[in-house]
């Protein structure tokens, strides 16, 4: 178990990889799709370190309960963009996809859909994150009705609505809470812009950056 606990993961073009304290990467992709597919996204279980998922950047979701020596791939779920687990309970996980909000509460064996409230006909949904503070809090950002808003549900995802709409043509990337004031959020969106938020979602400022075109992820 010690060693796990100074394990680092990488998501890589091409894999996914790991590195012990030596500090020499080792691929770690038995049962991963294959090596033309890409791991765009490492999502550890908090609490327990032989759970993590690995999100693919064909949208497919693979699982490991052995701590990386095997993985498996989570089925019913497709086009997925981004995975939060809930910090108060690892077999709550909830995905965001190209066709809405989905959630699991038995760690990956079954999804269902979860967009109450929201246009199922206009969803493309990319980033999503957990107020690790008040785990019934969520917020997600994507194209739900018009371009690029920012999704809050209070309740589990049970239900949603819109507190934020971006004029920022560039679809949304990702979604960071700040874990110490998780009123604090940033958003970034293809193309390099980053947004700030200090209320929730409700209000949003653009963050400064270098004037060259990124894409940049959480």
């Amino acid at each position: 178990m010690s060693s796990l606990k100074s394990l680092l993961l990488a998501a890589v073009g091409m894999g996914a990889a790991a590195a012990a304290t030596d500090g020499l990467w080792t691929p770690i992709n038995d049962g991963l799709a294959a090596s033309t597919v890409g791991i765009v996204m490492v999502v550890p279980d908090p609490n327990n370190p032989l759970a993590i998922y690995a999100l693919t950047s064909g949208g497919a979701i693979y699982k490991t309960t052995d701590g990386t020596a095997l993985w498996r791939q989570v089925s019913g779920l497709t086009l997925v963009n981004s995975l939060v687990i809930d910090p108060a309970d690892s077999n709550t996980l909830y995905a965001a996809t190209a066709h809405g909000i989905f959630k699991t509460t038995d760690g990956g064996a079954n999804w269902g859909g979860a967009n109450s409230g929201l246009d199922l006909n206009s969803l493309s949904l990319a980033g999503i994150n957990i107020d690790p503070f008040d785990p019934s809090t969520i917020y997600v950002m994507g194209n739900a009705g018009t371009c690029c808003s920012v999704l809050k549900s209070t309740d589990g995802a049970a239900t949603w609505s819109s507190v934020y709409t971006f004029t920022n043509p560039n679809f949304p990337g990702r979604l960071t809470i700040d874990p110490s004031t998780p009123s604090s959020l940033y958003l970034t969106m293809v193309g390099g812009a980053i947004f700030k938020s200090t209320d929730g979602g409700r209000e949003l400022e653009p963050v400064q950056v270098p004037s060259h075109k990124y894409w940049i992820r959480s």
